[in-house]
Formats: structure tokens, C-alpha cells, sequence
């Protein structure tokens, strides 16, 4: 199956200085939907009929099939391999049972512990027995399965019965092409679930829709309070979707007082004539309970089996849903981002470049920066399965930064960063902005706490890269045992160097803790960097380059 498009993408391993190669076949260029793709605008110009065909409360599904009345063009995805990007893995987090993903021949597959004994594979898909099938077939809550009861996951995932089948026990295919990946059994009965939903026959013969997993019902997960001055783009993007499988709109109101419920339910009756199933969700009392409480809710009363999130103000491309599912369906225990573009278009300069400029690496190894996640909340796609491991979003209201607190438990669950390198998103920034509400203290203490936790214990002593106000005050947030393996600060100041030391005055101890400054030259790795990128003209990036380090093992970001 052939990407149309660039993907960063980052993972874990099972050791800090590890490495992994990661090889995704694409194209060198991000071409336009074909011609014949019709969006659900199109589709709905040229099926008026369908406006007379009656809808139920939670919205319709026009035609006998319960899908969209939009024709079926055949599928036009190819296991042709293009170019590849291939990037590596920083490893070592203590996470879930993780391992080494590769692409290979265009496609997915599974390899798991026990070595790399080639088997054939076999033919058609047989209906799963015991819990495997139970975990496939039947419930929606995920199972985790022993690995003997791989072998049963193994005869569903060959929808194709093509190719070849590498290692034993959990070594497995699906859809044809090789990934190499260790993962807990429940993700992928979750994504077959997802599979089996769009078509794909588990129980005999293969359904309509078998050889694309592109069928299954994707949810858009939408909170709204107060969002009148945006709504009608952002409803309206949702419906120019070219995606050509079911969509729901899931839309949940956190006490708006705009008329943002009415204007949800303008748009309801056009987005359920494209085929677009509509869920709207809310309550009237006084004051909101929060983008966290409104995010869970959404997500409580949709159906879908992959989640793109998006926000009310923002603005979604017709590709998005498209091209993200592409990816999250090779990266079920990943979060799918994408590039962004700002609204307006002169608006935080420097973050729009941080979001879009990251290297594969850097969506793991600066996750520890002012800016928040690496793969920024409004791009968020990814598998039920996955967020109903790492779930849900913090509930705690104004001022509570849920999708900082939410990536970071991703992160600690194993979790990998994925982005499209591909603008798939306008990102409006504004006064009312729900972020504006996080205060910048708040954010300063999770990442500290995080830092601790992630990196310095890794860490038998480490330099404090900045000898000034953010620096001193990064040393000071420190638990004291974290402050004990502060060996020394560096800069580049000479007034600051000369100083020889930084007391710690506000220290219980007697006496007070003196920690040397030094130029940064003469300072030992790693580091901890206090300075804010992108401000110096290039000069402190080329003092970093200058050392010749590793990001992630050397140093890591904080600024």
C-alpha cells in the first residue's frame, strides 16, 4: 500500500542508546486527490434524491448498505514501494513492551521475539476461536492475549494471502508487505475490530470491502463552547472531507451561550445528506466544565474505530482524514499528527516553526520545551484502542493544560509521534483561545516533573546549560535529589563566568550549595539547555552543533 505523501515518525525501543531504522515507503512529492475522488459536497450536488430519504436522531446512513450513497470507486492503493525516508528511533524509555518497526515492500507486517524462520502463508481468513475471536469478533474493550493465541490473530490478518510470513509464535502479517514490530495483542484486535467493521469478513469468505481497511467509521471529535465566529469553516471542512469511507461528526457543547448549538444543528442536515453521520452531545449549565470534560464526552458517544481531533476554531484540508488514517493504521500505538499553517499567517512565528521543522528524533527527545506536546493537540489522530489504554483526558477544567497531561501519559505507555509532513490543518490563533487559560507556571511544573522522571535518572551527574534567570530557576524547581547531580552551569557570558559559582540561598543546607559556571566549552555532558532556540541568530545552535553531540542522549531541550 503505497503512502501518497512524507511521514516523520518517531518510536520507542528498549534502550536509551539504541537505535532502529524506520523505512516508510513515499513519493518525493505530495500529489492531489485524483480527479474522481468526489468529497461529500460533490456527492451530495450530485445525489439530490438523497435529501428525501428520511434520517433517525443520530443521524443517517443513506442506502440499503448503511454507507454513504456516494459511488465505490475501486480501490487505486498499490503495494508498489516508493522512495523511502527513513529515520531512527531513540530508545530506552521505561515504557510498554516495545520493539523495532520497519516498513518493508510497501506494507505491514509483524515480527516478534522468537527469531526469523520464514513460513508461507497460508490462504483466506478463518473465523478466530477461544478469547482471540472474543477480542476480534465480539466485545469492543480490547484483550490482552498470550502469545500462543497469536496464531489465530495470524490466519485473520491474512486478508491478502500473499507474501511471506517472518519468524514464529507472534510473527505475523497483516494485509500483506513486513513490519517488524512487537505489540500487545489487544492493539491489534483492536485495529482488526476497526478492519472488520469497514467490510473486512473474519467469519468466511472476504466482505465487499476486504482488501482496504479504508471502510471502517472514523470519528471526528469536536468539543464547542463559544465558537460562533468559526463554526461555519470548521463544519464546513469537515463536510470537503475527499475521504471516501464512513465518517461520523461527533460534536459535543460545553455550555455555549453564542447560539453554537444552533449553528451545529444548521449543519447537521447537510453533513447528513454528504453521508456524514452526526452526533451532537451537551449541556446548559451555567459555566463549562472544560475542553477535557468536552473532548471525553465526544469521545464517549462516538463510534468510530480511529479519533481525529479537531478543534472549533480551526479549519480542517479535504485530505486530512485520508491521509492520517493511512498512517495510523501502520502506527496503532502512535499518535498521527501533521504540519500546520497559522491564522493568521504572522501569528507565533517560531512555534509554527518548531511544529512543522521537527526531525523524527525531536518528536521524542523535545518533549520537555515551553511549546507542549511535539505533535501539537488540533492534528491528534489515533486508534480507539490506543486511547482507551492511555485515557481519558484530564477533567480538571480552566487552566488545566489536558493534552500536555494526556501526551505524557501517552508517552509513559509506550506511545509513538508520527506527523505528515503535510499541512493538513489551519491553526487559528486568537485571544479567546482555551490555551490562553493555562497559566505558565502550570505547564513549568509538569515539565519539570516529567524531566525528572524521563531523562535525569539516566544521568549520573549533568550541566545546566544557562547560567542566568531560567537556568537558576530550573536548578531551584529541581527535587533535591535531582539538584545534588548538578555538576556545574555553563555559558557563554564572560560577566556570568567570572562569577566562578551560583549560590543557592533559598537552600536549607549549611553550608549553602555552590555550583561552578563555566563556559560551555569546558562543561561536561550531558546537558540540560535553558536557551530559547531560534533567538540567537543561529549563534547558540551553532555553539551546540560545534560539540558534535547527540540530542537525547547529550542533551536534551528545556527552554
Amino acid at each position: 500500500m503505497r503512502l501518497p505523501h512524507l511521514v516523520t515518525q518517531a518510536c520507542r525501543a528498549d534502550h536509551w542508546a539504541g537505535e532502529a531504522r524506520f523505512t516508510l515507503p513515499v513519493s518525493q512529492e505530495v500529489p492531489p486527490a485524483p480527479a474522481d475522488l468526489p468529497t461529500r459536497a460533490r456527492c451530495q450536488e450530485q445525489q439530490p434524491e438523497n435529501r428525501a430519504q428520511g434520517r433517525a436522531d443520530t443521524g443517517r446512513a443513506p442506502g440499503p448498505s448503511g454507507r454513504s450513497s456516494c459511488p465505490e470507486p475501486a480501490p487505486t492503493h498499490t503495494d508498489q514501494a516508493g522512495p523511502a525516508v527513513t529515520s531512527r528511533c531513540l530508545a530506552g524509555w521505561p515504557s510498554a513492551s516495545q520493539g523495532l518497526v520497519e516498513i518493508v515492500d510497501g506494507a505491514p507486517g509483524i515480527r516478534g521475539d522468537e527469531g526469523e524462520a520464514q513460513a508461507e502463508a497460508a490462504s483466506g481468513p478463518r473465523r478466530l476461536s477461544g478469547q482471540a475471536g472474543a477480542a476480534i469478533h465480539g466485545s469492543r474493550r480490547p484483550q490482552k492475549l498470550s502469545k500462543d493465541q497469536f496464531g489465530d490473530i495470524h490466519d485473520a490478518m491474512k486478508l491478502q494471502g500473499r507474501g511471506k510470513v517472518q519468524g514464529q509464535g507472534n510473527a505475523r502479517r497483516l494485509c500483506g508487505g513486513l513490519v517488524r514490530f512487537r505489540v500487545r495483542a489487544w492493539a491489534l484486535a483492536g485495529v482488526l475490530g476497526g478492519v472488520r467493521g469497514a467490510g473486512a469478513s473474519l467469519s468466511g469468505t472476504p466482505g465487499p470491502c476486504a482488501h482496504s481497511p479504508f471502510r471502517a467509521l472514523q470519528s471526528v471529535i469536536l468539543p464547542v463552547h463559544d465558537a460562533a465566529p468559526w463554526l461555519d469553516a470548521c463544519l464546513r471542512s469537515v463536510l470537503q472531507q475527499d475521504f471516501r469511507g464512513p465518517l461520523e461528526l461527533s460534536a459535543f457543547d460545553d455550555a455555549s451561550k453564542d447560539g453554537s448549538l444552533a449553528i451545529i444543528q444548521d449543519w447537521r442536515v447537510k453533513l447528513e445528506d454528504a453521508g456524514i453521520r452526526v452526533v451532537v452531545g451537551g449541556h446548559d449549565s451555567p459555566s463549562p466544565r472544560g475542553v477535557g470534560y468536552s473532548r471525553n464526552r465526544a469521545i464517549a458517544q462516538s463510534s468510530g474505530a480511529f479519533l481525529c481531533f479537531l478543534d472549533s476554531d480551526d479549519v480542517m484540508m479535504p485530505q486530512r482524514v485520508r491521509l492520517q488514517l493511512e498512517v495510523a493504521l501502520r502506527h496503532p500505538t502512535s499518535v498521527v499528527g501533521c504540519r500546520v499553517s497559522r491564522d493568521p499567517p504572522n501569528s507565533t512565528e517560531r512555534y509554527t516553526r518548531w511544529i512543522n521543522a521537527l526531525s523524527p528524533d525531536q518528536l521524542l527527545t523535545q518533549v520537555f520545551t515551553s511549546y507542549g506536546p511535539t505533535v501539537v493537540m488540533p492534528t491528534w489522530f489515533c486508534s480507539r484502542a490506543w486511547f482507551s489504554h492511555v485515557g481519558p483526558f484530564d477533567e480538571g477544567g480552566r487552566g488545566v493544560p489536558e493534552d500536555l497531561l494526556f501526551f505524557y501519559d501517552h508517552l509513559r505507555k509506550g506511545g509513538g509521534a508520527v506527523r505528515v509532513d503535510q499541512s493538513l490543518l489551519l491553526y487559528r490563533y486568537h485571544p479567546r483561545a482555551a490555551t490562553h487559560s493555562v497559566l505558565e507556571a502550570t505547564v513549568w511544573r509538569h515539565r519539570v516533573r516529567f524531566l525528572e522522571e524521563r531523562a535525569l535518572p539516566r544521568w549520573a551527574a549533568f550541566t545546566i546549560w544557562n547560567a542566568g534567570k531560567q537556568g537558576r530557576r530550573l536548578y531551584r524547581s529541581l527535587t533535591a535529589e535531582a539538584r545534588s547531580k548538578v555538576a556545574a552551569f555553563c555559558d557563554v557570558d564572560e560577566n556570568k563566568i567570572r562569577k566562578g559559582f551560583y549560590t543557592h540561598e533559598d537552600s536549607p543546607d549549611r553550608p549553602k550549595p555552590r555550583v561552578p559556571i563555566l563556559h560551555f566549552r569546558a562543561a561536561r555532558p550531558p546537558f540540560v539547555i535553558c536557551v530559547k532556540l531560534d533567538l540567537t541568530g543561529g549563534v547558540f545552535e551553532d555553539n551546540l552543533r560545534s560539540l558534535q553531540l547527540q540530542e537525547g542522549r547529550d542533551f536534551v531541550h528545556f527552554s
